[in-house]
């Protein structure tokens, strides 16, 4: 990528003119400043503070994160569960929990990222696990005894 920088300003440049003034930049696509990012005009920060980009097959689908409800393995693929229905991908439970960023998506179990917003009730199955049970979704996910009480300090911690 080539940048070009003026002032406090970091500008990112797609190419350069073909023809004569091949020095100065054909097409400004991204002004990067301290705070935000402005992308052909338009602030974009947000938007991808609130997207994520996974790829299903040969195409790419992009989801809004208040969207995802869980994350869990299905027959050695990742299945991610939204408000619009289910995306799979190829991807680990692991590398999308760090795409993810961490909250409000919380690793509940070695097999479920869960979507803390979407959550409606813990409901203990057993001796060592819970059932996650989402609002809007007859789907569940589980949660074991040890992140139930570590998700009980976390809480706490922020109150």
């Amino acid at each position: 990528m080539i940048t070009y920088t003026k002032g406090d300003t970091k500008m990112s440049l797609l190419g350069m003119l073909g023809r004569k003034n091949s020095h100065r930049p054909k097409a400004l696509l991204t002004t990067k400043t301290a705070s935000n990012t402005v992308f052909r005009g338009i602030e974009t920060t947000d938007i991808f503070e609130r997207k994520r980009i996974f790829k299903e097959d040969n195409k790419l689908v992009y989801l809004e994160l208040k969207d995802i409800i869980f994350v869990t393995r299905e027959n050695r693929q990742t299945a991610i569960y939204h408000t619009g229905g289910k995306v799979i991908i190829k991807s680990s439970l692991s590398d999308v929990e760090q795409q993810l960023g961490g909250y409000p998506f919380y690793r509940s179990h070695a097999g479920f990222i869960v979507n803390l917003n979407m959550v409606k009730e813990i409901i203990p199955t057993g001796r060592n696990s819970y059932e996650v049970v989402f609002a809007d979704t007859d789907k569940k996910a589980l949660m074991t005894r040890e992140k139930v009480r570590e998700l009980e300090k976390l809480i706490n911690s922020r109150r």
